[in-house]
């Protein structure tokens, strides 16, 4: 218990730089990562950076980069039932989607 922190201020301001840094909260990160990234994030000249538009953008881009190819699209929440693929198996060619519709 005595290596355990419990004041709520520091667990909160801990789970705030692992989310910054990681997405995850303390209670999800391994410690040796919790203590390399706050090693890191002290050293001189490190500055903690955020993508214009928060962390929503970079969603954004990833869907336009496969969006904007013709004929794709994104399906979200959507039942993937087998990988299809074509003459020597090395390439995924089509999926079947759970109902039996393919792409």
């Amino acid at each position: 218990e005595e290596e355990r922190i419990t004041d709520p201020f520091i667990r909160n301001w801990l789970d705030m730089i692992c989310f910054l840094l990681q997405g995850a909260t303390t209670k999800d990160a391994p410690t040796t990562l919790m203590a390399y990234m706050l090693s890191d994030f002290y050293r001189d000249g490190v500055c903690l950076d955020f993508p214009v538009g928060g962390t929503e953008s970079i969603i954004g881009a990833l869907v336009r980069g496969v969006t904007k190819h013709r004929g794709c699209e994104l399906m979200l929440n959507t039942h993937v039932d087998e990988l299809l693929f074509g003459e020597g198996g090395g390439r995924c060619t089509g999926v079947r989607l759970k109902g039996g519709r393919t792409l």
